[in-house]
């Protein structure tokens, strides 16, 4: 379902793993992301880890989401 968002991830040089990727469908088997705001900061928090990648996670975000 979010697979074209990883690669958009990627492609803006935010690296993920499969681990990432599986925390991220856990969390939203659980229900953490009702809305586009709380799935906005849940992945952010799962899938960058360094302040440098930021702006290319916001950029893939907002071209995949907005």
């Amino acid at each position: 379902m979010f697979l074209p968002f990883f690669y958009q991830l990627r492609e803006q040089g935010v690296p993920i793993s499969l681990r990432h990727v599986l925390e991220f469908y856990q969390a939203m088997e659980k229900g953490l992301a009702p809305d586009l705001d709380r799935l906005f900061i849940l992945m952010r928090l799962i899938f960058v880890k360094k302040v440098e990648h930021f702006d290319g996670f916001e950029q893939a975000f907002a071209a995949y989401f907005l």
